[in-house]
């Protein structure tokens, strides 16, 4: 029995020594620690913060945020591409950096892009100065020559830049494959919005009009007036004609 006694107490004699091992193991960690990180930064980083980590990574996602996104699509930066018009005149789509712009993508064989362009007519003419924005009208090569373009232009004297694009590369920037087609874009480059389809007279009140600028495009529908439906058209709008008629 005194031998059974005596192997517990010297098991017991290793456990303590063992356990007085791993104290000064780990309180001798964290004086390095403390002196590596500093005193305050250990602190701070058992209190679950850090006075030097989170601004590193805040500056890091800083620079991530410094190089906007540059897309065809909504909330991002519109793709920039230079232009000479059916004038001769040269420009570039950031050179509009604040006004709106409406780039449409159109072409003369397309039956809504025919009852369309007539409407954007109107609107630019008696709009634009007051609203302070400009219309780009592209014009691909897909089925049509520069000279039947030139015709349709004339023809409804459309007082906007028309663009032809002969080799489909504004059409292929901004991945429009359907007519009409249009971008939206707001004072600073931003795309607002892309509408597919024809633009109704509330349409342009709504991305052109009083109030446009404030308008969270992002989150706000766009008018619920469709192609087909019926509503009150200025007569001024209709050139004398003012009652109610075909949104298109």
């Amino acid at each position: 029995m005194a031998e059974k006694g005596t192997e517990v107490q010297g098991y017991g004699g290793w456990l303590a020594l063992g356990i007085a091992f791993l104290v000064v193991v780990i309180f001798t960690g964290g004086l390095t620690l403390g002196k590596r990180l500093g005193a305050s930064e250990v602190m701070e980083m058992g209190e679950g913060t850090s006075s030097s980590v989170p601004e590193a990574r805040l500056e890091w996602e800083a620079e991530l945020e410094v190089e906007p996104i540059v897309a065809p699509i909504r909330g991002a930066i519109a793709p920039d591409f230079e232009y000479v018009d059916l004038e001769g005149n040269r420009g570039r789509l950031s050179d509009l950096r604040g006004k709106r712009v409406l780039i449409n993508f159109w072409a003369f064989w397309c039956p809504p892009c025919v009852e369309e362009l007539p409407r954007l007519r109107r609107y630019y003419l008696r709009y634009k100065d007051q609203y302070d924005f400009e219309i780009l009208a592209v014009s691909t090569s897909e089925e049509s020559t520069e000279e039947q373009v030139r015709e349709f232009v004339e023809k409804y004297q459309l007082p906007f830049p028309i663009l032809y694009d002969l080799d489909r590369d504004v059409l292929a920037l901004y991945g429009a494959n359907s007519f009409p087609t249009t971008f939206i874009i707001n004072r600073e480059g931003v795309i607002d919005d892309i509408f597919i389809g024809p633009l109704t007279m509330d349409d342009l009140r709504w991305y052109f009009g009083p109030g446009a600028d404030e308008h969270d495009f992002l989150r706000e529908p766009p008018p619920t007036v469709r192609p087909g439906d019926t509503v009150t058209i200025p007569e001024e709008e209709l050139g004398g004609e003012g009652g109610v008629k075909s949104a298109l």
